[in-house]
């Protein structure tokens, strides 16, 4: 499976509710949705996902409208090989139609054929929406 295109639809997991549902439960608890990404290395491939976002992968969100809140690295925890960064959205309908237009990105597909020429540079990927608690000063 093509770990760029399972993640263009939100309905990620059998688990996962339909986007209408996720809209629903989203619905009055926030006024801002939080992507939180992370990106899970292939072995010693760490400073190529870096280099991708650094070079190529922000520059085209930034074109597209795509908010970015930040990216970390682990510092000190059980996987040094990963990259975690958070995305804001207005809504679930606006994630769904960005990130559609992300993965089919001419410059995008271009840049992803080429970084992985020499074969796959993230072993996985994990998505996760958050709502903020009722004392978050994130709303």
């Amino acid at each position: 499976m093509d770990l760029w295109q399972h993640n263009v639809s939100l309905a990620v997991t059998p688990a996962t509710p339909p986007p209408r549902q996720l809209a629903t439960i989203f619905a009055g608890l926030m006024s801002m949705i939080y992507e939180l990404r992370v990106y899970t290395a292939m072995p010693g491939r760490l400073p190529d996902v870096l280099a991708r976002f650094r070079d190529h992968t922000v520059g085209i969100w930034n074109r597209l409208g795509i908010r970015q809140l930040g990216y970390w690295t682990t510092a000190v925890g059980p996987d040094s090989n990963a990259l975690t960064y958070m995305l804001v959205w207005e809504s679930l309908a606006d994630r769904e139609v960005k990130w559609g237009k992300f993965v089919v990105d001419p410059e995008w597909v271009e840049v992803r054929k080429a970084s992985e020429a020499a074969g796959s540079i993230v072993a996985k990927m994990d998505n996760s929406f958050l709502a903020p608690t009722s004392f978050s000063p994130a709303k």
